[in-house]
């Protein structure tokens, strides 16, 4: 472990040290999880079956795995699941945000909830997945685009189409004029007799959360 770590409580404690994986002339980032054990005794973040499994998925992304810099929100693979938020927070700050800093990304993906916290500051995976967000911290230079850690994915396959999509996606968001939150009157306001519609849902509860109405390219009710 680096001189750094050892003003960290878990020098000594936690497991092995996984730098973040730096590749020359790389403008992308993936942000995982905690390391676990084959992460660390390969020395790199995604050096496990959670990695097989996003390999596949830069395959039917079109991407570059080799072109593509990696990170995880902490370094070592701690002796417990249950994390001190003052310790995760040190590794932060120490040895992943300075090499975030670094650089302008063209894009970030945030993989699992942790990294979508650490990123934008927002929690819910499902609900933000696919959703270009600004990085909170870093005066909005670089977009990050959240989807679910392939780890879960590994236990719920169906939803490897839809993360697919969301690393193909643009990390320009388009405008968008949404009335998220319309009234009865407007509602019934809406007449076009062509239009499309689009239902959201909770996709581990199985509820619709919202149905979108829209006559025309970037609106809807």
């Amino acid at each position: 472990k680096p001189s750094s770590c050892k003003k960290c409580a878990l020098y000594g404690a936690g497991t092995g040290f996984v730098p973040v994986l730096d590749i020359k002339g790389s403008s992308e980032l993936v942000v995982g999880d905690i390391p676990d054990e084959d992460e660390v005794k390969a020395n790199t973040p995604f050096a496990n079956g959670a990695g097989s499994w996003l390999n596949g998925m830069f395959g039917a992304a079109r991407l570059d795995r080799k072109k593509i810099c990696f990170a995880n929100v902490m370094c070592c693979k701690p002796p417990s699941e249950q994390v001190d938020k003052e310790v995760a927070e040190y590794c932060w700050r120490t040895h992943i945000e300075p090499f975030i800093r670094s650089k302008r990304w063209s894009r970030i993906w945030a993989l699992g909830e942790k990294a979508l916290g650490k990123l934008t500051g927002r929690s819910g995976i499902t609900l933000w997945r696919g959703s270009p967000l600004p990085v909170s911290w870093d005066g909005s230079r670089s977009v990050c685009i959240p989807t679910l850690h392939p780890a879960a994915l590994m236990r719920q396959a169906t939803y490897t189409s839809v993360c697919i999509r969301d690393l193909r996606k643009h990390p320009q968001p388009p405008p968008e004029y949404y009335n998220l939150y319309p009234s009865l009157a407007e509602v019934a306001a809406f007449d076009a007799k062509q239009f499309a519609f689009d239902f959201e849902w909770d996709m581990w509860t199985g509820e619709v959360t919202l149905c979108g109405l829209s006559d025309r390219l970037y609106h809807a009710i």
